[in-house]
């Protein structure tokens, strides 16, 4: 079973690009800790988001120079996406624009992350809500 995850990056006042996460998408020692310990660079986070959909998320986006890293022999520590390591299909699994964060949450994620401001937020939806509600990751983990 896992935990499924959305990975977002505002773009502009007014855009949000995101790419589905598969694997922990849990705060805590899950996708919202690893992002927030390993990904607080804008030009990181832009890099993570344009290799589209991501199988399981690693402190690192790109496997060291003689490695054989794929979706099968993942290298320790390094992001494994379904286009570069599972060789998918780009076009199904690259980065969506959304222009606004509300819409009926989404039943197959658990969690919405999204990078703004250089910082990173878990985006928690309630059903009786008409936005979304913004927490701050490092104030969860404290």
């Amino acid at each position: 079973m896992s935990t499924r995850s959305y990975i977002g990056l505002r773009i502009n006042k007014k855009d949000i690009s995101f790419v589905y996460c598969h694997s922990d998408g849990f705060i805590n020692k899950g996708v919202g800790q690893m992002l927030c310990e390993h990904y607080q660079d804008r030009k990181k986070v832009k890099e993570l988001i344009s290799l589209g959909d991501i199988s399981s998320l690693g402190k690192n986006i790109n496997p060291s120079k003689d490695s054989n890293h794929s979706f099968y022999t993942p290298e320790k520590d390094v992001t494994v996406f379904y286009h570069r390591d599972r060789k998918e299909n780009l076009d199904h699994n690259k980065a969506r624009k959304i222009s606004d964060l509300k819409y009926y949450p989404d039943d197959i994620v658990d969690y919405v992350y999204l990078f703004e401001n250089n910082q990173w937020y878990s985006i928690v939806y309630d059903e009786n809500q008409k936005t979304p509600t913004k927490i701050l990751i490092k104030d969860i983990l404290q």
